[in-house]
């Protein structure tokens, strides 16, 4: 299948402003289920110069830069993209010893980063230990549990700005968006031994009036398939429904606009998304 996904970001300054360096996190990532046939970043004003580059986990980034003052700042992305609808279960789990829980990775495996277990964990232990009590499946088995178990107590919202929220603070407020979710998954995986990332990226909606927006999910290291997508927003393995474009051990690494600026003035921001099935084949 192939997919158009086109990205409009607008920021108003109320006084004009000098534009420090921006990065831009918009390219989709290209693997082994999906393919960029077609991509580019549109920037208004016209940067003073650009290039890309991969940050410390691989993402494919692009620094721009900008001279003189400016009130306004556009940048619209359009990506088109082939997916595979291979069965997100067509995978083998080897060494065999991984299907089984607690799971331990391999000395060689530079996991340390994506083990990192924050500071609020007033009640994460107690509601792993609870998921974990009398649990006998397998890894497989257990990933799905705790994916399904978040989607069905917490309540989905919707919030458009801001970071996501500490994995405790949704955790007692039982409801959270897309991104709160998905870190809280990753600290209760983590505390389980689980090396987990921070997705950022896109997910097609059939019905049109749901509208698209900028959605985060999960993936964990699993031997045999290697990272491997979870979403607590749909209780479900990702699969080619889910456009992946940034990930990180650190959820703020993902982010698709990062810059700052110089000068005093109120700002605004707005954004379109539009995702577009192009062909079945």
């Amino acid at each position: 299948m192939k997919y158009r996904i086109h990205h409009h970001t607008e920021y108003n300054f109320s006084n004009s402003v000098f534009l420090e360096p921006h990065t831009l996190r918009f390219k989709p990532r290209q693997d082994h289920r999906q393919q960029v046939i077609f991509h580019e970043s549109k920037v208004h004003p016209e940067p003073a110069g650009r290039n890309e580059f991969l940050d410390e986990t691989d993402n494919l980034s692009e620094l721009v830069w900008f001279e003189g003052k400016h009130s306004l700042l556009t940048i619209t992305a359009i990506s088109e993209l082939k997916v595979s609808d291979k069965n997100p279960f067509d995978f083998l789990i080897y060494p065999f010893s991984y299907h089984e829980m607690p799971i331990q990775y391999d000395s060689t495996f530079a996991s340390n980063r994506y083990l990192y277990i924050s500071n609020n964990q007033i009640f994460i232990e107690s509601y792993l230990k609870l998921l974990l009590n009398d649990f006998k499946g397998t890894t497989l088995e257990f990933l799905l549990m705790v994916t399904r178990k978040i989607h069905d107590d917490f309540e989905m919202t919707v919030r458009h700005e801001g970071a996501p929220h500490p994995p405790d603070l949704t955790f007692k407020e039982k409801k959270g968006s897309c991104r709160d979710l998905a870190v809280l998954e990753m600290e209760i995986l983590r505390n389980a031994g689980f090396a987990t990332r921070f997705i950022s990226g896109y997910k097609y909606n059939q019905d049109p009036e749901d509208g698209h927006e900028l959605h985060a999910w999960v993936e964990v290291f699993i031997p045999g398939p290697g990272w491997t997508g979870f979403d607590p927003a749909t209780g479900l393995i990702v699969w080619n429904d889910h456009f992946p474009v940034s990930a990180s051990y650190l959820s703020w690494n993902t982010m698709p606009l990062t810059g700052t600026f110089r000068g005093k003035a109120e700002t605004s921001m707005n954004t379109l998304i539009r995702i577009e099935k192009i062909t079945t084949g």
